[in-house]
């Protein structure tokens, strides 16, 4: 016969062998975790409402320019077309925007990294560093992210706040 029974076991054994070895990789890559993406990463920028536009602020940005909430020496940011709108804290201090509805905590404007915690992302005095005032205005629902390359005043996006889950 073609198959004697030393060649008839060695096939069972590699056979069994790479079934073993498959079902190794197959638990070996279920435990890997998958990198994170979007607002994950740390440092990146989660951002609640609409995507910032011009059209989405001019309805409540009226021209001229006027001083800025976070910061009272600057006075090169938005008026507000009426007392029921927000000015737009850093980097968005060029726009107004809506305030939320009355009992319901404020957030930042749409563009301002982080804008369910963050105000701004300037003019606040830094929790490391309290004469330094390039850090995050939070909402009363925020605190100030760490300030590091990746969430402190000198990162690609500024200084923000975080939830308290992330103190």
């Amino acid at each position: 016969s073609l198959t004697s029974p030393s060649l008839s076991f060695s096939m069972r054994v590699t056979t069994l062998l790479i079934l073993v070895c498959l079902t190794l990789s197959t638990i070996v890559d279920a435990k890997k975790k998958p990198k994170p993406k979007g607002s994950g990463v740390k440092g990146a920028c989660a951002n609640k409402g609409p995507k910032p536009s011009k059209s989405l602020f001019a309805k409540y940005t009226d021209k001229g320019k006027c001083p800025c909430w976070w910061d009272i020496t600057k006075k090169d940011c938005a008026c507000c077309k009426s007392k029921d709108y927000q000015q737009c804290g850093w980097p968005m201090q060029m726009y107004c925007y809506k305030k939320e509805k009355k009992g319901k905590p404020q957030i930042g404007c749409p563009g301002v990294c982080n804008n369910q915690y963050t105000l701004s992302g300037k003019g606040f005095p830094c929790s490391s560093d309290h004469d330094n005032k390039n850090c995050a205005w939070c909402t009363t629902n925020g605190y100030q992210c760490v300030q590091d390359k990746n969430t402190g005043p000198d990162s690609k996006a500024g200084s923000r706040c975080q939830n308290g889950k992330n103190k």
